[in-house]
């Protein structure tokens, strides 16, 4: 698990908020303050450009370009995730954690991809595949970044993003999460939060079986003749 925040002024050490909100706190003010753009329409429907699916199980995946277990896990946590989606099985919401100062950057460009390609959950994969190899690159200025987006062919159409990094921050707080990767399953009766890759990948198989356990319980009982 990746539990590296920034560091923060001594000034600051007494706030008792959790290290990674704190983090993602000042992110958001960089953003604030050098964003460009003006806002797009799309924040009036919430998070809706960051969450895919209309299952009734909520998934939020909280993981960061620069984490070496989030890298590790992704391609099977991906692999899973497309497969729930197909069985319209989850609401899955991308929530990008910055434990590193590089990742705000990242964050922005993911949002920016997803405003270029129509909401589309295969392009959001394809993000996020890129941006994690970006990162394992050590890129960090948005002149390369945008550079090797543009090699891997990602289009993406810049905007403010500030009012979403407001959100992921919603997110993070209320999920109480500080340390990727990370992930909350909620369904109308619970709510849990797994951490580390190989407790996510259980936790999103136990959503696998229980999909083929309604599916079965749903088909027609056999006849005799």
């Amino acid at each position: 698990m990746n539990k590296r925040p920034l560091t923060l002024p001594s000034a600051l050490a007494g706030i008792g908020q959790s290290k990674v909100i704190v983090s993602f706190l000042l992110g958001l003010i960089f953003f604030l303050l050098t964003f460009t753009g003006t806002p797009s329409p799309l924040f009036a429907e919430d998070n809706m450009m960051i969450s895919f699916g209309s299952g009734r199980v909520a998934v939020r995946l909280y993981t960061d370009y620069f984490c070496v277990p989030c890298r590790a896990a992704e391609p099977e946590i991906e692999s899973l995730l497309a497969a729930l989606m197909d069985k319209n099985a989850v609401t899955i919401t991308f929530v990008d954690t910055p434990m590193h100062r590089e990742t705000t950057l990242y964050a922005k460009y993911f949002l920016y991809i997803l405003n270029a390609n129509q909401h589309s959950f295969a392009h959001a994969l394809s993000a996020r595949a890129a941006l994690f190899e970006a990162a394992a690159k050590n890129i960090g200025s948005s002149t390369e970044l945008e550079t090797f987006l543009s090699r891997k062919g990602l289009k993406f159409k810049p905007f403010g993003t500030a009012p979403f990094l407001l959100i992921l921050e919603k997110f993070i707080r209320e999920d109480n999460v500080n340390s990727t990767p990370s992930c909350v399953i909620a369904t109308l009766k619970n709510k849990e939060k797994f951490v580390g890759g190989n407790n996510i990948v259980k936790g999103l198989k136990a959503i696998q079986g229980t999909v083929r356990d309604k599916k079965q319980g749903d088909d027609p009982a056999p006849t005799g003749h």
